[in-house]
C-alpha cells in the first residue's frame, strides 16, 4: 500500500470515530454563513471541543477563553493577512481541556498600560499558539506577553514582538516580547524580538533607550527549536542643541534571553540587538545573546524540521502537508483528533497529537529538502453531527545522533462551514 493510501486509511480512522458534535460558529461582518458578529460572544456560546473561527474584516476585540476546550481559527484575507484581536487571554484550563489558536494577529494600537496582547495564566491543560503574530511595537508602554503558572504551552511558526521603550531620563529598556514564569513552554520555528529602545532627544530630557530582551525566562522552562530570539536594538545617540558640542550616547542592545530558568535550545540563532546610531556621540554597546539570571542551557545538537498543514479544509477538498527536512530522511507522520503538549526529550520535542497517535508513512524527504504532498479529504469526512474536526498532525524524523526528532507541530480544521 503506497504512503498516500496509508494517510488516507489514517485520515478515515479519525474521521469515523470525532470526539464529540463539535459545533462551528463562524464570526465575521454581516452577511451570509455568519453567526456572529462579536467573538467574545461565540467564545461565550459555546461549549467544551466547538470551534470558532474568525473571518478578515471581524471587529477587533478583546478575548477571553476560561476553562473550556476551544479551538479559535482565523482565515486570513485574500493578501494573506490574519484577522485581529485587541488582546487574548487564556485563564485556569484544567488538565482535560485545551486551546488552539491558529492564524490571528494583535491588533490594537495607542494605550495598553496594564493589559498584554497575549496573556496565558494557570492553565494545566494543553495550550496551543499556531501562525499567530502578537506585536506590541504600535501599543504605548504594552506589556509583554506572558505564560505563567502553566504546564503545556506551545507556539508554532509564530511572530512575537516586544513594544518599544519610553522617552525618559535616565534611559528606559524596551520590553519583552515574551516573559515565562513557573511553567514549561515549547517555541517551534518561531521568530521573537524584543523591544527597540527610542532615540535620545537633543534638548538632553530623554537618553536614549536600551534594547529589552528578547526572552525573559523567570523561572521553568523553555524549550526552544528552530527560528530566532533576538534582542531589541538600542536607540539613537543624540548631539545636543545646548550646550554646543554636548552628547548623548547610543543606547545599548538588548539581550536575546534574561535567563533564570530551564532553556533547552536545538537549532535556534539567540543574539543579541545592535546598539543604537551613536550620530557622532558615544556608541552603546551590544547585547549579549544569553544574559544569565540564575538559569542554565541545555543544548541539543540536532535540526528541526519545519511541517506546515493548510487549514482550513473542506470535506471533498484537498490540504496539504509540506515538511522541510534533512535530504533523504524517511519520515513518519503523527496524526490525532486530541491536542496535547507532551514533553519527550527522549525525542528531542514536544509531541501535539495526544498519544497514542496514528503513526504511518509519510515518505522519504528529496535532495531539495522539501516532501510536499497534496491530500483529498474524503467527502464523507464529517459525521455524528459534527461541524468540524481537528486534526494534530507531526512528523517524526531520525536524528543524527541516532533516534529520532519531532518536527514542528501543526493542524488542520476541516469544515464546510467556512463562506
Amino acid at each position: 500500500m503506497s504512503n498516500r493510501a496509508l494517510i488516507a486509511v489514517a485520515l478515515s480512522a479519525l474521521f469515523a470515530a470525532p470526539a464529540g458534535a463539535q459545533v462551528v460558529r463562524v464570526v465575521g461582518p454581516p452577511g451570509p454563513g455568519v453567526d456572529f458578529t462579536h467573538v467574545q460572544a461565540a467564545i461565550d456560546a459555546s461549549a467544551d471541543g466547538d470551534i470558532v473561527v474568525l473571518l478578515p474584516g471581524a471587529s477587533v476585540e478583546s478575548v477571553t477563553i476560561l476553562n473550556k476546550s476551544l479551538v479559535l481559527h482565523g482565515v486570513p484575507d485574500a493578501a494573506g493577512v490574519r484577522p485581529g484581536v485587541a488582546d487574548m487571554h487564556v485563564f485556569g484550563m484544567a488538565p482535560i481541556r485545551y486551546v488552539l489558536v491558529r492564524g490571528v494577529r494583535s491588533a490594537i494600537e495607542g494605550p495598553q498600560l496594564a493589559k498584554p496582547t497575549l496573556q496565558v495564566e494557570a492553565c494545566l491543560g494543553p495550550v496551543l499558539f499556531e501562525d499567530c503574530l502578537f506585536d506590541e511595537t504600535s501599543t504605548d508602554f504594552g506589556q509583554p506577553a506572558s505564560v505563567k503558572h502553566c504546564a503545556k504551552v506551545a507556539f508554532t511558526r509564530c511572530m512575537l514582538r516586544g513594544a518599544e521603550s519610553k522617552q525618559c531620563f535616565p534611559a528606559c529598556t524596551g520590553r519583552p516580547a515574551l516573559r515565562v514564569e513557573d511553567a514549561f513552554v515549547a517555541l517551534s520555528d518561531c521568530h521573537l524580538f524584543g523591544g527597540d529602545g527610542l532615540p535620545a532627544t537633543p534638548d538632553g530630557l530623554a537618553q536614549a533607550g536600551l534594547g529589552g530582551p528578547c526572552l525573559e525566562l523567570v523561572s521553568g522552562t523553555v524549550l526552544a527549536q528552530g527560528g530566532a530570539l533576538v534582542g531589541g536594538n538600542g536607540g539613537d545617540g543624540a548631539p545636543l542643541v545646548f550646550p554646543p558640542g554636548g552628547c548623548v550616547a547610543a543606547g545599548d542592545g538588548g539581550p536575546g534571553v534574561l535567563l533564570g530558568g530551564l532553556l533547552r535550545r536545538m537549532d535556534v540563532t539567540i543574539a543579541g540587538g545592535a546598539p543604537g546610531d551613536p550620530l557622532g556621540c558615544a556608541a552603546g554597546a551590544p547585547g549579549s545573546a544569553i544574559l544569565e539570571a540564575g538559569g542554565s542551557v541545555v543544548s541539543i545538537a540536532e535540526s528541526l524540521a519545519i511541517f506546515a498543514a493548510t487549514s482550513p479544509a473542506e470535506p471533498g477538498g484537498t490540504c496539504t502537508l509540506e515538511l522541510h527536512g534533512p535530504a533523504g530522511a524517511p519520515a513518519l507522520l503523527l496524526l490525532s483528533a486530541t491536542l496535547d503538549v507532551h514533553d519527550l526529550p527522549g525525542l528531542d520535542g514536544v509531541l501535539v497529537p495526544a498519544a497514542p497517535p496514528f503513526v504511518v508513512a509519510l515518505g522519504t524527504v528529496p535532495a531539495s529538502g522539501s516532501l510536499t504532498l497534496v491530500h483529498q479529504v474524503p467527502a464523507s469526512a464529517l459525521g455524528g453531527g459534527a461541524e468540524g474536526l481537528l486534526i494534530l498532525l507531526q512528523s517524526l524524523v531520525p536524528a543524527a545522533a541516532g533516534g529520532a526528532v519531532l518536527s514542528s507541530p501543526t493542524s488542520t480544521l476541516v469544515t464546510l462551514d467556512v463562506p
